[in-house]
């Protein structure tokens, strides 16, 4: 079998989804849409040259975009009989974005269900395919570096200084006085300095009818106006007295830092619709990967995320500031009463929300073993 591996290069993608497709037996060639210098050959390639998409069995793509993909090549390969999919890992926000692509797919896989019919066409399936991790970075996280669970200390938080929304939520997790560890990009820059809008150059060579569907899924007037004033009200410095910033970090310090503390603290709240009372929550890939440490998972969670853990059992769910203050301070207090819920949520993990899973999910889905 001979497989054709296209994405987009990022630590997540690499981390597991290229590792467990290179594990797999068959012939797989990998093919980077970012194009950087430091790429091998066969991960280079450049919109138009359709190697990519010819003599494979499977044509498996990471949130492949319709302004990034020859989707001539791929009607051919199709046309021959290649089972192409599309995995989507931003389907809240981005569908609009791989409404062309979704044509051709035999199947659209979407880590959300926000919005994942808008990708529906006659031609293909749409199926709701949950993040995973790979079997190598389960094992890896949870062997625990601090000595026992009663040494842990303080919070964590994980995440970039993407949005205002961050910046607001690390300014209330600062004010309940505990010490926190902060990792991820672009703490260290003054928020106000942050760039929390798409390139208007990049949108703006897609068609009006891009917009116009945009519009139509991006969740009503709340969004629209939570979105503008996002824009145009000015982000407030912010001064953190209890949080030591971190960049970012190896997964072996990482690993360490995170088994040190007492807790995880997450957040799923995505857009600006909380500007106006109306948050959404999306699933992250996050979501997965951090109930596999030796530290639990403190999240107010997404829809999706209910499903697949017990609140109290795998991970800590929190509804309001109020709740996160309490389950907070009781999981740092007695950081011992909380050890079994990682060991619970790993072993979770491990026996459904693996890629060797998704992979025996996805040979069912496409008829064509993926061993």
């Amino acid at each position: 079998m001979r497989i054709s591996l296209i994405y987009k290069s990022a630590p997540w993608v690499e981390r597991h989804v290229i590792r467990s497709f290179l594990a797999l037996n068959a012939q797989v060639d990998c093919y980077d849409l970012r194009i950087n210098a430091g790429a091998r050959p066969d991960q280079r390639f450049t919109k138009g040259e359709s190697s990519y998409a010819e003599g494979y069995d499977l044509i498996f793509i990471v949130e492949g975009v319709d302004s990034n993909l020859d989707l001539k090549a791929l009607t051919r390969a199709r046309m021959k009989g290649a089972i192409i999919c599309n995995y989507l890992v931003d389907v809240p926000q981005e569908w609009w974005r791989s409404l062309e692509v979704a044509r051709i797919c035999d199947v659209v896989l979407v880590a959300q269900k926000e919005n994942s019919l808008r990708l529906k066409r006659p031609a293909n399936r749409v199926v709701y395919f949950p993040f995973a991790v790979s079997e190598e970075f389960l094992k890896s996280a949870g062997d625990e570096d601090a000595s026992s669970a009663a040494s842990k200390k303080g919070l964590i938080f994980i995440g970039s200084a993407h949005s205002r929304w961050r910046w607001r939520f690390l300014k209330e997790l600062d004010k309940l006085g505990l010490p926190i560890e902060v990792v991820g990009q672009g703490w260290l820059e003054p928020p106000h300095r942050r760039e929390f809008t798409r390139n208007l150059k990049d949108l703006a060579i897609l068609g009006p009818f891009y917009h116009i569907e945009r519009l139509r899924g991006s969740g009503g007037v709340s969004a629209v106006i939570g979105g503008c004033i996002n824009k145009l009200a000015p982000i407030h410095e912010m001064s953190l007295a209890n949080a030591t910033v971190h960049g970012f970090l190896d997964e072996v310090s990482l690993r360490f830092l995170i088994s040190s503390a007492a807790v995880n603290v997450s957040t799923s709240i995505h857009g600006s619709g909380y500007l106006v009372g109306r948050p959404k929550r999306q699933f992250k890939l996050r979501d997965i990967e951090f109930p596999c440490y030796e530290s639990p998972l403190l999240t107010d969670p997404a829809p999706e995320l209910r499903e697949i853990f017990e609140n109290g059992k795998h991970v800590l769910f929190y509804e309001n500031s109020r709740e996160l203050e309490s389950i907070a301070r009781s999981v740092t207090r007695n950081p011992e009463q909380y050890r079994t819920i990682s060991t619970k949520a790993r072993l979770l993990i491990s026996q459904k929300h693996t890629w060797s899973h998704r992979f025996k999910e996805l040979s069912s889905i496409i008829n064509m073993d993926l061993s």
